[in-house]
């Protein structure tokens, strides 16, 4: 599948330029979880993920109103407070604090291939049970990317639930070692084609987020673009999970009160969906 399918699929042409605003970790903090909703309903936000084996991801199901959610399949806990675990029994999963490893990398020198497959699709099934309208997939840190064995599962589950996955054309990158944009693809999956994550530290020289925004929209190519933020309500509890709890603050204000970027996006003909658009397509055609 190339690129210009994809776009067809939604009655585009090939030179379309289409962005997704997506924020992850819904589900892992109450503040988190409010400041996502309340961006989703009134801002520039287009679709979220929710972490299902996080701490207050029964909180997001109970203020879910059917907004365009999909599932950022967990195989790593890193934070030093909020360190949860698998819903599965799944030992090679653990870490010797009790929950997921902290790092990327003891989870594929551990990882039993049949145990993540378990697991990643009891989230997919739990979040469904739930009732969420589960509307993409995507793997915390690529962890589930970056290594064949595992690529292999998410890509099973893509096909199998009918689901858009986020990925991104570097993933064709000759030191991956196999080309996972094009596997997916072959697949008939649909995907993304780029992806900007604005927590990535080459934006922290950026002290406004809408100046960075402003380089994002001006280096926006052909095709399908998610921009990945994280964003969060201002709270006692946010301040005391999150060291850097002034950027969530800072991009919660953004997409919150989204005119100047909306009009950004319609001066440089930009057309904004979310994944739920690209599930559509999907299906419509399988």
């Amino acid at each position: 599948m190339v690129k210009s399918e994809i776009l067809h699929r939604l009655g585009l042409g090939e030179e379309s330029k289409v962005v997704i605003l997506a924020s992850e970790q819904l589900g892992f903090s109450n503040s988190i979880n409010v400041g996502t909703y309340d961006a989703l309903r009134r801002g520039l936000l287009t679709s979220a993920r929710i972490m299902v084996p996080a701490p207050w991801a029964r909180g997001a199901i109970s203020s879910y109103h059917g907004e365009d959610v999909g599932v950022q399949l967990v195989t790593n806990s890193e934070h030093p407070i909020f360190h949860f675990g698998p819903l599965t029994y799944a030992p090679s999963l653990f870490d010797g604090s009790g929950g997921f490893p902290a790092e990327v990398e003891d989870f594929w020198d551990h990882a039993d291939p049949e145990e993540t497959r378990r697991e990643a699709r009891a989230q997919i099934e739990r979040a469904i049970y739930w009732g969420f309208d589960v509307s993409h997939l995507a793997s915390a840190k690529d962890a589930m990317v970056a290594r064949p064995e595992f690529f292999d599962i998410l890509l099973e589950l893509a096909l199998e639930f009918r689901l858009p996955l986020r990925l991104d054309r570097s993933q064709d990158d000759p030191l991956l070692g196999f080309p996972a944009f094009s596997l997916a693809s072959d697949e008939g999956v649909l995907t993304t084609d780029h992806h900007v994550d604005l927590w990535h530290k080459e934006w922290l020289k950026f002290q406004n987020p809408t100046e960075v925004f402003e380089e994002v929209v001006l280096a926006i190519e052909p095709g399908i673009t998610e921009i990945t933020i994280r964003l969060g309500e201002d709270s006692s509890e946010l301040r005391a999970l999150m060291q850097d709890w002034p950027r969530y603050v800072s991009f919660q204000q953004l997409v919150s009160s989204p005119r100047s970027i909306m009009e950004m996006f319609e001066k440089m003909g930009i057309r904004v969906i979310g994944y739920r658009d690209l599930k559509q397509a999907a299906q419509a055609t399988s």
